[in-house]
């Protein structure tokens, strides 16, 4: 589950080798050991926490996006087959994860990524307080985004989301094949907001909810926003704004 919450946030191809690979992050709290997953392409960041079985030690490992289908098959063949517990072995450049189902055990292994992992968990990338919140419903966003996508696909994705009232105004501004505009119902919380964001990056998100609302976190228009479900705090998404040119 970690890993289909965060893998679409990585892309094969970067500049920097860490930002190919997931981040897999064990760490003991207070509030007993977590295991965090983190992807990221530089232009937004998705982190899923959960809790994490036994007396493990602290570790943190780059797992390449390349293999992380093979992880992905074990997990769903063990869910399949009720086992709920995947281990995870590694070393300094290999990791493996194991399912132990009916007698038998099932590995995936995979090289790890060397290097460090940016530190995110910083104000300026993933901030903590905000002036305005939006929640809407998923299925209504993801609609309105992909019919004002059909405009925008040659300029990245670009669409503006403005607040008004009672509803999000949705609209792709002025392109080569037109403009459209288009609005849904909201709760909103704060101040008015207008900020420019890449469609696909919140129908991404969507694709992975389990849940039917989506709360929008805004600083500002220019400042990082975070985008969660209603009542999720285990999983958040951070975009980077755009400005429309």
């Amino acid at each position: 589950q970690g890993i289909e919450k965060v893998e679409y946030a990585v892309t094969e191809k970067n500049f920097s080798p860490v930002l190919t690979g997931i981040l897999l992050r064990s760490k003991k709290s207070d509030e007993g050991n977590k295991l965090t997953f983190v992807g990221t392409d530089s232009f937004r960041l998705a982190e899923f926490k959960t809790d994490s079985i036994g007396d493990n030690n602290d570790f943190s490992l780059i797992i390449p996006k390349l293999t992380v289908t093979d992880i992905q098959k074990i997990a769903e063949f063990a869910k399949a087959n009720e086992c709920d517990e995947i281990q995870i072995h590694y070393s300094e450049n290999l990791v493996a994860f194991q399912a132990n189902i009916k007698h038998t055990k099932i590995l995936a292994t995979s090289l790890l990524i060397q290097g460090n992992f940016p530190e995110y968990d910083r104000e300026e990338i993933m901030p903590k307080n905000f002036n305005t919140k939006i929640l809407v419903d998923k299925n209504l966003c993801e609609k309105a985004i992909r019919k004002i996508g059909i405009l925008t696909r040659d300029i990245n994705n670009f669409i503006q989301i403005e607040t008004d009232k009672d509803n999000i105004i949705i609209s792709s501004g002025k392109t080569s094949k037109g403009a459209g505009v288009t609005n849904i119902s909201a709760i909103i919380e704060g101040a008015p907001v207008s900020f420019g964001i890449n469609g696909r990056y919140i129908t991404d998100f969507i694709r992975v909810m389990k849940r039917d609302e989506l709360l929008f976190n805004v600083v500002d228009k220019q400042k990082p926003l975070i985008i969660e479900e209603k009542d999720n705090t285990q999983y958040k998404y951070v975009v980077r704004p755009l400005i429309n040119s």
